[in-house]
């Protein structure tokens, strides 16, 4: 689906666009790896989409403990937070994270 700005302003809203800023390179790294995952995966012809790589990414967030640990902090203990993160990372780093 996207980021959209109603997603972004709740990002926003719960803290998790400075989360985002204070482990950017983390995050850019995580983002990466999904895609290159793609790419290895489909070919180097295929056309690797944001949502595409937001959805590799959300894979990896679940797992990730200093993320799980924010959210339980503050207690966003629905799993489309992962969704949400994955996306606002895409939608803001995508330049980068399609470098090789």
């Amino acid at each position: 689906m996207g980021l959209t700005r109603k997603i972004e302003q709740k990002i926003c809203d719960v803290g998790l666009d400075e989360f985002f800023a204070d482990h950017k390179a983390d995050w850019i790294a995580a983002a990466k790896k999904a895609f290159k995952y793609l790419r290895d995966s489909h070919g180097p012809q295929a056309i690797i989409r944001r949502d595409d790589c937001a959805e590799a990414l959300e894979i990896v967030l679940a797992s990730t403990e200093s993320l799980k640990d924010y959210l339980n902090d503050e207690k966003l203990t629905q799993k489309f937070w992962f969704i949400r993160f994955a996306d606002f990372i895409v939608d803001r780093e995508w330049d980068e994270i399609q470098k090789p």
